[in-house]
């Protein structure tokens, strides 16, 4: 995608973090908080610990997919969601590339490990793609099979 940009995230996202969010779901994930769920991603940025690095992916103006490393001791958690109208374009795969790269840089962890549903074969090959192997496997009450999968900065 040539007009992609990634950079970090920051509290003036928080409008276009809820529509990600909310992107692809018929009636938006909170209803119940649409003025004060901005104002809640606005608090994350007050309130997060100095070792969560939070990226954001930008095309034509539009949020379009966001990524974060957070940290537990020498390991960092990744998680990566792109809008659905936007997956199979090569945005999860810059997004990791980039995730990848900070982690290496910043020289805190000694890995990386991320969650993917079983049955989401694309998230599975993209992460062995770039190295990660599947370390262990684990169940989520509504979601079904979740698999750990890990990948060495060393």
């Amino acid at each position: 995608m040539a007009d992609l940009t990634i950079r970090r995230m920051c509290p003036s996202d928080a409008d276009g973090l809820m529509a990600l969010m909310n992107a692809g779901h018929l009636e938006p994930l909170r209803p119940d908080l649409p003025q004060s769920a901005a104002k809640l991603i606005r608090d994350i940025f007050l309130h997060r610990s100095k070792d969560d690095f939070r990226f954001v992916a930008i095309c034509a103006s539009e949020i379009i997919g966001q990524a974060c490393l957070r940290s537990s001791q020498r390991t960092a958690t990744l998680t990566i969601k792109v809008r659905e109208d936007h997956r199979r374009s090569g945005i999860a795969a810059a997004l990791l590339a980039h995730m990848i790269d900070a982690a290496r840089y910043l020289c805190l962890w000694d890995r990386i490990d991320a969650d993917v549903f079983d049955g989401n074969q694309a998230a599975i090959r993209l992460y062995e793609k770039f190295g990660f192997e599947i370390k262990s496997q684990g169940t989520s009450q509504d979601r079904g099979k979740i698999l750990t999968m890990s990948k060495s900065l060393e």
